[in-house]
Formats: structure tokens, C-alpha cells, sequence
């Protein structure tokens, strides 16, 4: 896909077709954004199988974002996060099944250690980057 210079939303230049598209091949995502929703993360997940293994704390999916966000995106960041904090690899399958096999791929990517997100609290926070890796330590897509 040839990127277009400017995505400005219009007819089929939609910043949701460029992030789907650049997702499928990336090894590594890093976003930063005044917003984040869970609504927009669902366009996505389905492209996400070539991720790189996580290292220990090296998240191959950032994501820094401002302090605003609806309740069901924080609800899911907040369960992927007390959860991460609660097992270990030997208890993840338990908990998933205890939970009613329930997790979101939001909430399972944190637990596994493949997203890590964190919020910008300083003051208004409201960037629009996207980082798409297709190799480690490579050029950007």
C-alpha cells in the first residue's frame, strides 16, 4: 500500500483502512494519541498476528495516550492490568477460564505482555502518531 501524504478522512483516505493495512505486517506498533477507545482498537485486532514476541517489560504494541477515554475502554485496561499483576504463565489459563473466558484481546494482549499502555497525566496530551515497524531495529512501514 502507498501511503497517502495527508489522511484526512475523507471518501476512502480513512485513518482506520492506513492503521488496519500498516497493522498486518508489523513486527512492532508504537501509537501515541490524545484518545483511545476500545472501539478503535476493535478495527484493528485481527491484525495484529505478526507481532514479535514479548522480551520481559518490551512490549512489541505502545500506546501513550491522554487521560481521557471511555468507561468500557478503561474498564478493559484496568482488568488486562490487575490481572497482569495477579498470575504468573503457569495460572494465566486458569484465570481466563475462572473469568469466563471473557477477557478482551485488549485486556488478554496487556496479560501477556504484548500491549502496554500508559496515560499522560501532566496536562492536555492530544498527538497523532502511528509507528509501524515491519522488523525490529528496521525502518518504519
Amino acid at each position: 500500500m502507498n501511503p497517502p501524504v495527508i489522511i484526512d478522512n475523507q471518501g476512502n483516505n480513512l485513518l482506520s483502512n492506513a492503521i488496519k493495512e500498516y497493522s498486518k505486517d508489523s513486527k512492532e506498533i508504537k501509537i501515541a494519541t490524545g484518545y483511545f477507545r476500545i472501539s478503535g482498537f476493535n478495527l484493528m485486532k485481527n491484525d495484529l498476528k505478526n507481532l514479535r514476541q514479548p522480551n520481559q517489560g518490551d512490549a512489541p504494541f505502545k500506546i501513550i495516550m491522554g487521560d481521557e477515554t471511555g468507561l468500557e475502554t478503561a474498564k478493559e485496561m484496568n482488568n488486562g492490568y490487575n490481572l497482569k499483576k495477579k498470575i504468573s504463565n503457569s495460572i494465566k489459563k486458569d484465570i481466563k477460564e475462572e473469568e469466563g473466558g471473557k477477557l478482551s484481546n485488549l485486556a488478554e494482549l496487556i496479560v501477556e505482555g504484548y500491549l502496554d499502555i500508559k496515560i499522560y497525566t501532566e496536562g492536555k496530551f492530544h498527538p497523532k502518531c502511528y509507528l509501524f515497524l515491519k522488523e525490529v531495529d528496521s525502518d518504519l512501514v
